[in-house]
């Protein structure tokens, strides 16, 4: 069956070594936040995906948009002659479906020809002349038609499940800067976690990389904390919901009650200073906080932060403490541009920046491929 996933923007490569190691892909090909594929597992595997935003059936590709406005009366033609019932079998094997299922249509549009409503009420229409009923909001519907439309190529599927893949039933409580459980996943997933291993985020917010760490590798022992009583108590509250084992606690980044040398892995989100900070209490937060890392981790332990402040992170990093970049990789979130960091608390070697687990060694022919170690991978 062909498929497509969306994924966060930068994460489509980590998205696609993680599918192969958990399951069988044929022919992948990657495009800006969307990975395309083959497989022949069953399709109840592919929601147990985290690394990326949704997954879709494929139903059909129009790669030559004419110029212009008339590629809204071709994707209409197209939308028309589509085919669904097989999609809709496939679907079936994971949830139920009516006799008669609604349909919302979603666009999303890479183009400054006309706009992604234009192209769903083109889509809509021609949906509508064919039978189906439609429905006007995405939560009252069956089934989720979605259109891409990125230069003279558009791609049409079906969401695979009820909802969107990044939407965890566990996150009922949000705090400001949360993040997407997809993002914190793949946070988790370049920690490169051996089982029962014991991980930390110092600023843990809303609790989603945590909870996305101990899902990663259940045995993990997670500790979680926050400087603010009100955000731990929604972390709480996220915990309960997903019935996870976190340790949570309340404490400053930079001063935890915690053993020196206790932790293969801190991965953490910190502020990025759009709030509150000044330039100068900014550099002082992150200055303790890498020097409490440091102190946190075990010997070839690693630090995985994701913030926009890669200057200021890297410039503390190498004056005042022993934590060594291995590798970088840029992502688009909410319209900012941050970057993944990953440290290692020790010496690095080059030609293997990452353990021997097997998305490491994935990860070590990737960047050797790339000719990515120690450098960064903007978008």
């Amino acid at each position: 069956m062909e498929y497509f996933a969306r994924t966060t923007a930068g994460l489509e490569r980590l998205a696609l070594l993680d599918a192969q190691t958990q399951f069988a892909l044929s022919a992948p090909a990657l495009a800006r936040r969307r990975l395309d594929f083959t497989t022949a597992v069953h399709p109840a595997t592919l929601l147990r995906w985290r690394s990326v935003d949704d997954v879709y059936v494929a139903l059909g590709q129009c790669a030559e948009l004419a110029p212009g406005r008339a590629a809204l009366d071709q994707l209409e033609a197209f939308a028309a002659a589509l085919d669904l019932s097989t999609a809709c079998a496939t679907i079936t094997q994971v949830r139920d479906l009516p006799d008669q299922p609604t349909l919302y249509v979603t666009a999303s549009v890479a183009s400054q020809r006309f706009s992604r409503h234009e192209v769903e009420e083109r889509v809509r229409r021609a949906m509508a002349a064919r039978g189906w009923q439609l429905a006007d909001e995405s939560h009252a519907a069956a089934l989720d038609l979605r259109v891409l439309v990125e230069g003279a190529e558009a791609l049409v599927g079906l969401r695979l499940a009820a909802t969107p893949l990044h939407r965890r039933a566990y996150k009922v409580c949000h705090t400001p800067g949360s993040l997407k459980p997809p993002v914190a996943y793949a946070l988790a997933l370049l920690a490169t976690l051996a089982p029962a291993a014991t991980v930390l985020d110092p600023c843990c917010g809303a609790g989603t990389i945590a909870l996305e760490a101990a899902a990663l590798v259940p045995p993990a022992q997670v500790w979680a904390s926050d400087v603010d009583p009100a955000v731990v108590a929604c972390a709480e509250q996220n915990r309960q919901q997903a019935e996870a084992a976190l340790h949570l606690s309340c404490a400053a980044a930079t001063h935890l009650a915690l053993p020196a040398a206790s932790f293969d892995a801190v991965i953490t989100n910190p502020p990025w200073g759009r709030q509150v900070l000044e330039p100068a209490a900014l550099a002082e937060l992150y200055r303790g906080l890498l020097t409490e890392i440091e102190r946190l981790l075990k010997p070839q332990g690693r630090a995985v932060i994701l913030t926009d402040q890669s200057e200021l992170l890297l410039s503390i990093m190498l004056e005042s403490t022993g934590l060594q970049l291995a590798y970088a990789q840029q992502i688009s979130l909410f319209g900012l541009f941050p970057t993944i960091h990953v440290c290692v608390n020790g010496e690095i070697d080059p030609a293997a920046p990452f353990p021997p687990t097997p998305l490491g060694q994935a990860l070590n022919t990737h960047v050797a491929q790339a000719g990515m170690w120690h450098s960064y991978v903007p978008l």
